[in-house]
């Protein structure tokens, strides 16, 4: 999925804990090649390419764990209004391009690009042989790159538990899902990043939850004195201009990572407005000022965040 996977884990005796390590590893390669389109071969890419195809595809047979993320992704799509998006891959790739070569996509094929996304063009239905998918334009690309982590960590935790595992932690290239806490404490202390002074650290304590962190800090390219984020909206088809760190904490991996995705573009009143609505995400946003202060917007039930040097 284009990142590291990291668990750790607190177990009866060492065999115990190399059993459950190596199971939930294996879940992650499993997953991999279902939801990963950084795999050419995986599940998601094959559907996608029928797209190229033709157009509306037929009723394509897909897994039930690929339509139990795209059903989840499609949700947070509507709820969104389009700021989250898991039909945004020919943006993707294309903006992938402009970051290495420094330069703005051409008019022309950004429009072409667009053309193609919309979560409306995907469709979900149960057949009598199990889920099944349809594509109703021409060169669609499927891309879950702001939900499968937070999924596939979901589906690490559960395999550990079926291994009698209660206390652990996977770590989802920077998206966090734990368990208990470990033996002796009350629960995981998890950093919250921000765009500030890497001297100060903040901190919270989670247990039994997720916290998925998402933000236009982390990869950006500078094209006719415009900074262009990494993180694209997908109904603009353009890379966000703005600065900002996300952090959202939900009580599954899914649900976490995904609106950190959509939070990370939909301006902050909007995106903290949507995460008050909902009983089981809080939200943190983060950024920097014209004065270079520190400026932070959460839900109104973020846990308390502790501030050291």
């Amino acid at each position: 999925m284009g990142t590291t996977f990291r668990i750790v884990l607190y177990a009866e005796t060492e065999a115990g804990a190399e059993e459950a390590a190596t199971a939930g590893f294996a879940e992650v390669d499993r997953l991999d090649s279902l939801l990963s389109d950084w795999n050419r071969d995986s599940e998601l890419s094959r559907v996608s390419s029928e797209s190229r195809i033709r157009a509306p595809t037929p009723w394509l047979s897909i897994s039930p764990d690929l339509h139990a993320v795209l059903e989840r992704a499609l949700a947070v799509a509507t709820a969104t209004d389009g700021a989250f998006d898991p039909t945004i891959g020919p943006l993707t790739r294309l903006w992938r391009r402009s970051y290495r070569q420094e330069a703005l996509p051409r008019p022309a094929v950004l429009e072409a690009a667009q053309a193609s996304v919309g979560h409306a063009f995907l469709s979900l239905r149960h057949g009598p042989d199990g889920p099944m998918l349809r594509l109703e334009k021409r060169d669609m690309r499927l891309d879950l790159g702001g939900i499968a982590k937070g999924s596939t960590a979901d589906a690490v935790l559960r395999t550990l538990r079926r291994r009698g595992v209660q206390h652990a932690l996977i770590d989802a290239g920077g998206d966090l899902l734990v368990s208990g806490p470990p033996p002796d404490r009350e629960a995981w202390t998890v950093g919250l990043e921000a765009p500030e002074h890497p001297s100060v650290r903040h901190f919270c304590d989670l247990r039994h939850g997720a916290l998925a962190t998402s933000g236009s800090t982390y990869r950006s390219v500078t094209i006719d004195d415009a900074t262009y984020s990494h993180l694209i909206d997908p109904r603009t088809g353009l890379g966000c201009l703005h600065q900002r760190q996300v952090n959202v904490l939900a009580g599954a991996g899914i649900d976490a990572d995904a609106w950190a995705s959509a939070l990370s573009v939909l301006p902050v009143e909007t995106g903290l407005a949507l995460a008050e609505e909902r009983p089981d995400l809080e939200a943190r946003v983060s950024w920097l000022d014209d004065t270079s202060s520190l400026v932070v917007r959460t839900t109104s039930g973020f846990p308390r965040v502790r501030i050291s040097p």
